[in-house]
């Protein structure tokens, strides 16, 4: 899982890079907006990714979940 992470985590920065190269460069409103949504697809795809990270070093007991009690709350 290891290599995976690299070998996904490494497009997708070099991706991010070249949204945000591109955010500087587009002028019409248009142009924005559709980078404005390449923006939140890559927040999302990066998002989905460290989770799914996550919930494998929970699963190879590399990270251990602490259980806590929260406070109920009366709605």
């Amino acid at each position: 899982m290891a290599a995976a992470s690299h070998d996904l985590r490494q497009p997708l920065q070099t991706l991010a890079l070249v949204q945000g190269l591109l955010a500087r460069s587009v002028e019409s409103e248009k142009a924005r907006k559709l980078v404005g949504r390449l923006d939140e697809t890559l927040g999302a795809m990066s998002g989905m990714l460290n989770a799914l990270l996550d919930i494998n070093q929970i699963e190879t007991g590399t990270v251990r979940p602490e259980i806590i009690d929260l406070p109920s709350m009366i709605c």
